[in-house]
């Protein structure tokens, strides 16, 4: 149970520190609807940031603060991202956010999945389409 314990302390603190790695504001237009976890989010500008509240990063519209909050999981490239940007699965012409990453940085987020799209995956032919945003 100690053991138990302390992994998720660590994962927890690590989650924690790739959220607040974002270092700044990202900003992006998304050209298309889109989902985070179970929330639908219309095409605009938006901006995604860490919260300060432990391991939740949001992203809201420019002009409103209506807010879409999610808890990562941290994931790792060897090589580092190529570009600043945001990955979606575009599953039955539905797109989802999968992943946020900083341009050179080793570590992103991984935006846990909704109920809808869990379900849309199992009834869906692998492999997804992913379409990639770039942050301006």
């Amino acid at each position: 149970m100690k053991r138990l314990l302390t992994i998720f302390g660590i994962a927890g603190a690590v989650t924690a520190a790739i959220a607040a790695d974002l270092g700044r504001e990202i900003r992006v237009r998304i050209p298309f609807d889109f989902m985070v976890c179970d929330q639908r989010i219309p095409a605009g500008e938006y901006v995604v940031r860490d919260t300060g509240i432990r391991d939740t990063v949001a992203i809201h519209r420019d002009a409103q603060r209506n807010w879409t909050t999610f808890h990562p999981l941290g994931i790792r490239k060897l090589d580092g991202a190529s570009e600043t940007m945001l990955v979606f699965d575009k599953i039955q012409g539905q797109h989802f956010l999968r992943e946020v990453w900083v341009k050179g940085r080793h570590t992103g987020l991984l935006v846990p999945q909704g109920k809808m799209q869990r379900e849309m995956t199992v009834q869906t032919e692998p492999p997804l389409a992913v379409v990639a945003v770039a942050a301006r």
